[in-house]
């Protein structure tokens, strides 16, 4: 009975001592298991910053039309064939170089028998002279008026100003005195300016289709 007693002693010491490895190893797994999903990981970031023209209230892009000959406190009466000093350029105010454009609108009426004439010729006109500082990019009729288009073949920078258009403007010495007298008694010839920044533009004609006066070219 004693060497079965030991026996049966020696058994369970095994046993206990198996269990003990049993959890040791068990435990061993457990620590492996983790080291295998330690992946090796990093975060990073990068600010790029951009210095923004005009930002803060700054400069941008300003024009002005300016028109040295004219003057606006002269008597302004016209008879056929009267010509009056009026230089129309654009000047650079403010900011970035830029493409400049013109839109001139004539008004319109029947002369020496002929319907929607223009009133009013534009004398010594920028674009055929030997300079050439001027390109008409074309013409329309809009509501009874002439409407012509023309881009300035350089850019302006600030403080910079165009050539003039042209140098003066003369009312048609063809109208017949009926045809004055259906004339409405005061008539304007109206300048509008567009410009746009010269970086990240083509060229003229892509200012020109950004000035929103190319839909009817």
């Amino acid at each position: 009975m004693e060497k079965i007693a030991k026996k049966q002693s020696g058994q369970q010491k095994f046993l206990r001592d198996l269990g003990k490895v049993g959890v040791t190893i068990t435990a061993c797994g457990l620590i492996f298991a983790g080291a295998a999903m330690a992946y090796f990981t990093a975060n990073g970031t990068a600010e790029n910053v951009f210095t923004i023209y005009g930002g803060n209230n700054g400069e941008t892009l300003d024009i002005r039309i300016d028109e040295p000959d004219w003057d606006p406190d002269a008597d302004h009466t016209v008879l056929p064939g009267t010509e009056l000093k009026k230089n129309p350029m654009i000047t650079n105010t403010e900011g970035v170089d830029a493409y400049a454009l013109m839109k001139v609108t004539i008004p319109q009426g029947t002369v020496g028998g002929t319907a929607n004439s223009p009133l009013f010729a534009l004398n010594q006109l920028n674009t055929g002279t030997d300079k050439q500082e001027w390109t008409s990019q074309g013409s329309w009729t809009e509501d009874g008026k002439k409407i012509e288009v023309y881009s300035y073949n350089s850019t302006i920078a600030k403080d910079e100003s165009t050539a003039p258009l042209f140098a003066s403007v003369s009312f048609s010495p063809l109208l017949t005195n009926a045809e004055v007298n259906a004339l409405d008694s005061s008539l304007s010839i109206d300048i509008e300016a567009f410009s746009v920044q010269k970086d990240n533009i083509a060229d003229a004609a892509a200012a020109l289709a950004l000035s929103g006066w190319v839909k009817n070219v």
